[in-house]
């Protein structure tokens, strides 16, 4: 009896044995799989944070672009308005001026009117 125990045992070993080995297999296998899901993954999420950098730099371009943009509306808004100043000032001197030869026109014809009636 104890000669087909031994062979019993020998072939157990020999099914544990292959199991094993298929298992390895099986193992290397997924191992393989998974890096390269996981090689692929990185690359994916790789092209996506260089998107998302781009994007921050076009964001960043954008930014500076439209602080030039409002500084040059800004300096535009002083010229108009220095421009929109001396045209008041030009006027109100128009005015005074156009008062005073009104003024001395009433004046004049105010010494003509008294001398009329002297």
């Amino acid at each position: 009896m104890s000669w087909n125990s031994r062979k019993d045992n020998r072939f157990t070993n020999i099914i544990l044995v292959l199991i094993c080995i298929v298992l390895i297999v099986i193992l290397g296998g997924l191992l393989l799989t998974n890096h390269k899901e996981v090689k692929q993954e990185s690359e994916s999420l790789e092209k996506l944070s260089q998107n998302q950098a781009t994007g921050i730099d076009d964001y960043e371009a954008v930014k500076e672009h439209a602080s030039e943009l409002k500084e040059e509306a800004d300096e535009e808004d002083e010229e108009a308005a220095d421009s929109s100043n001396k045209k008041e000032k030009a006027e109100a001197d128009r005015t005074s001026s156009d008062g005073d030869k009104a003024q001395s026109t009433d004046k004049s014809d105010a010494k003509v009117g008294d001398s009329d009636k002297k």
